[in-house]
């Protein structure tokens, strides 16, 4: 990574890449490592590990909330404020399982089956990325809104095992919540 050019093993021309924040020119960073990576359904990202100084504490608010999570209303606050439940994947679970049908009758191996598994890899990721956007949106309210969080702990690996309620569990992405709630107050002194 030279100059904001990004030169590969084996090519003569850089790489051409979407760079994601305008603020930032891509030529004034010194990133300490470049990874590139490609995701199952093809594509290809460019990940840049920069030292930066630490983020400024947000000013608090002095309010505590305890959040009770659940399945027809994601969370509900104790302010009384009710977060509803997107189900991305219940509203978008059509697709995959009629690409994973299609993927079952290509023949293993062929042009076909790998371009069929690339749709399938495809519709899932994009349920992944609605809930992840969700949820960081929701955390993030959370923690600007309030000085001190409360969250119920949840064993989520045995209410899964339940299998009436396992699909629409694992959809609400609890335990990823609990981590970023984890990560965003300490980050912002919370």
């Amino acid at each position: 990574y030279r100059d904001g050019r990004l030169f590969l093993a084996k090519t003569d021309a850089p790489l051409a890449f979407t760079w994601s924040w305008p603020d930032v020119d891509p030529a004034s960073i010194d990133p300490t490592t470049v990874t590139v990576s490609r995701d199952p359904c093809g594509r290809w990202y460019v990940s840049f590990a920069v030292d930066v100084a630490a983020p400024d504490r947000l000013a608090a608010p002095r309010t505590a909330v305890g959040v009770d999570l659940g399945v027809t209303d994601f969370a509900v606050t104790s302010d009384g404020d009710k977060i509803p439940n997107p189900r991305h994947l219940a509203k978008r679970d059509r697709n995959p399982a009629r690409y994973q049908r299609r993927q079952a009758r290509k023949t293993r191996g062929s042009n076909n089956h790998r371009k069929a598994r690339a749709k399938v890899a495809r519709a899932h990721r994009k349920v992944r990325a609605a809930r992840t956007d969700f949820l960081h949106k929701t955390s993030t309210r959370l923690v600007r809104d309030h000085d001190v969080i409360v969250i119920e702990d949840l064993a989520v690996t045995n209410m899964v095992r339940n299998r009436k309620l396992a699909k629409a569990i694992s959809d609400c992405g609890w335990g990823v919540f609990r981590r970023m709630l984890n990560y965003k107050t300490a980050r912002y002194g919370r």
